[in-house]
């Protein structure tokens, strides 16, 4: 290197070193008019000027830009096509109770139903009701149904029930026994494989023993009470109208049960992907009603959607830059039309939007701590683009989702929480409040599903009220998740709320010292939804079925509820759980499930501890479409005994069906509770 060459890197180097001294290396948000508030108002005005009844508004100052404000119903119209009538089907559930559900015919009545749709897209559009379906055929009730039982008997490793009164148990249902006089040899989770109007039985239970004859009754006893969940399925073709986050985003389900005056939103469908299915994208079609209430809704969403008879324009996000302090506002992009007593809200998305901009590629974007109950809401969709670093230190409050793009990651290291640390957390993390569904979407805006690695860092997704989503990911590759927490709610009515989703990618997700926790109350049950679901691949991931792709757990805190893989056959499963620990939990800790021909792979659960409860650590449902030949091959490691269900402990393993659960060789683990 000559003179000339040394001097121009000293000269680069000195620059660099000035920089760091009087820049700091980070990007703070606030540089860009984000602000710690929560305004929510009404409004009226055209053009430039809005006239609202508050006074807390601020325009820019001093180079910072003003508030971020959103109008709902003030932007453009939806492209979207109205939903058509919808199709009802009553069933059991031969799934767990995930929004997705899959039924089974056994299940009909007289009672009279009614559903409607309308859809939104990623900008805050609605369409017009749809259609109205009726059916006059449904179930007394929704939800929990139980039958009592009468005798039971454990022939080899076929258990049989019998009930005193008709049951509705059809092949393929599943259902949950308890209260039996052996808990150990009859009390478990198991699918249906054949059924008469006063029995049912199971094939393949894990629980059978050396008998001295072939096909001699090992074990019988009486009573038992037999738990199964009845739905209404509704599904509807794929709605057309509009691309990318103009076309349809999420479906609303409205109904009226029996009893109800009017319609009401009983449910929303998982989002579909901004991409198309030949992509590997997912157009969301079905939802089952449960009977349950209290979705998580946009705070531009209402009932009265059920009714409309119009559709709705989308959000219109702009900037404050006159008239701060009064009523009197002056926006800098016009209203695209007049509004009168129109929903208004601050919101910080275009601070956060110029942030990420600013910072993808270069230096990390700092959410600032502004005290211990300042929030930086965000009140309509923001995307992150590629290859950024978010460093959160404050809070969050996202009432839209915030849509994740690739190679992004997030941390809370810099900062601690505000409510402390989650219930059996190791650390305090700082919060993201979720009011969206989902609150994070990791997804891809582009044609087509994006590569995925990203890492989440020591955060909480916290859902205040219940039924949130926490996180739902459509990324093709893997992912990290260390030391976050994953709260969906947790009150009594917190029945469907789930934590993270993950529908089918390729590679590894790898989750370390992570929380899941969430109600409803310790009453067995009253909720089958998990808490950490991976769905089952629908022909979208690579042009095949399947399921996710390899999931590590390391670590794990768990409350009431647990994990779910569905599995569509495909090429198999791997799951490796390594040091899990769950408190007064309702169902089985982990349980995988597959529903279409033969499924092959590695579930290996090393250490499961259960503290207050009474469910299996491990579950294998082989049912409706999915073929002999022995389930993925598996191992359970040490767990520590179950409470006692009435007089005895339940199993530890459970499950079943056309396929017998496929045990590892291990010296420790048992069938049994010890």
């Amino acid at each position: 290197m000559d003179k000339i060459e040394k001097g121009i890197a000293a000269l680069i180097l000195l620059g660099s070193l000035l920089t760091l001294a009087f820049e700091p290396p980070w990007i703070d948000l606030r540089q860009f008019g984000a602000r710690p508030v929560q305004i929510n108002t009404i409004g009226s005005g055209s053009g430039h000027s809005l006239t609202v009844e508050t006074k807390l508004f601020q325009q820019g100052t001093n180079g910072i830009p003003g508030d971020g404000i959103t109008v709902a119903g003030a932007g453009q119209e939806p492209q979207m096509h109205t939903p058509g009538a919808p199709t009802v089907t009553t069933g059991i559930a031969a799934t767990l109770t995930v929004p997705d559900a899959l039924l089974v015919a056994g299940a009909n009545g007289s009672s009279p139903y009614a559903y409607r749709l309308f859809a939104r897209d990623a900008l805050g559009s609605k369409t017009a009701a749809g259609p109205i379906t009726k059916i006059d055929s449904g179930p007394a009730a929704l939800g929990a149904s139980r039958i009592q039982i009468a005798t039971w008997s454990l022939t080899g490793n076929t258990l049989t029930f019998t009930t005193s009164q008709p049951s509705r148990l059809a092949k393929d249902a599943l259902f949950h026994s308890t209260l039996t006089t052996n808990a150990e040899a009859a009390g478990g989770w198991f699918p249906v494989s054949g059924a008469s109007p006063n029995s049912f039985m199971v094939n393949n239970v894990p629980q059978s023993a050396p008998t001295a004859k072939e096909d001699m009754i090992i074990s019988s006893g009486k009573g038992g009470v037999a738990t199964f969940y009845v739905g209404n399925a509704i599904t509807w073709s794929p709605i057309k109208g509009g691309t990318g986050v103009t076309s349809v985003y999420e479906v609303f389900v409205c109904a009226k049960r029996p009893g109800d005056l009017a319609f009401h939103i009983i449910g929303t469908s998982l989002p579909n992907t901004f991409y198309s299915e030949n992509q590997g994208g997912v157009a969301s079609t079905r939802f089952v009603d449960f009977g349950w209430n209290n979705p998580m809704l946009p705070w531009y969403v209402s009932d009265v959607d059920c009714n409309a008879t119009t559709p709705t324009p989308s959000l219109f996000t702009t900037r404050v830059d006159g008239g701060g302090g009064t009523m009197a506002l002056h926006i800098a992009d016009a209203l695209p039309r007049s509004i009168t007593n129109a929903l208004v809200r601050f919101n910080n998305a275009p601070a956060l939007n110029a942030g990420l901009a600013a910072a993808a590629g270069t230096r990390p974007l700092l959410i600032p701590s502004d005290g211990p109950n300042a929030r930086y809401v965000i009140n309509s969709v923001v995307a992150t683009p590629w290859k950024v670093t978010i460093w959160q230190q404050g809070d969050l409050a996202l009432m839209e989702p915030l849509i994740v793009g690739s190679d992004v990651t997030w941390t809370g290291m810099l900062g601690k929480s505000n409510l402390g640390a989650p219930e059996f957390a190791s650390t305090g993390t700082p919060i993201v409040y979720c009011w969206a569904y989902p609150c994070v979407y990791v997804s891809s805006l582009g044609n087509a599903q994006q590569a995925g690695a990203d890492n989440f860092d020591e955060l909480t997704f916290y859902t205040p009220t219940q039924n949130g989503l926490g996180m739902l990911v459509d990324a093709g590759w893997g992912m990290t998740w260390w030391r976050d927490g994953f709260i969906s709610g947790g009150n009594s009515l917190d029945t469907a709320g789930i934590g993270l989703i993950i529908r089918p990618g390729g590679a590894r997700y790898a989750l370390y010292e992570t929380v899941f926790g969430g109600g409803p109350d310790q009453v067995i049950d009253s909720s089958w939804t998990p808490m950490f679901y991976a769905a089952a691949g629908i022909n979208q991931c690579c042009g095949v079925t399947g399921s996710v792709g390899t999931i590590t757990i390391r670590d794990s805190m768990w409350n009431r509820r647990g994990f779910y893989e569905l599995a569509n056959g495909g090429p198999g499963i791997s799951l490796e759980v390594d040091n899990a620990y769950r408190q007064g939990g309702i169902t089985p800790l982990f349980t995988v499930q597959n529903y279409n021909g033969h499924i092959a792979g590695t579930i290996g659960i090393t250490y499961a501890y259960h503290d207050t409860e009474s469910q299996a650590a491990y579950a294998w449902f082989c049912n409706l479409g999915c073929t002999s030949g022995g389930g993925p091959p598996f191992f359970l490691g040490f767990t520590n005994s179950v409470s006692v269900d009435q007089n005895t402990r339940p199993l530890q393993i459970t499950g079943g069906g056309n396929s017998p659960i496929n045990p590892l060789s291990s010296p420790i683990s048992s069938l049994r509770s010890r």
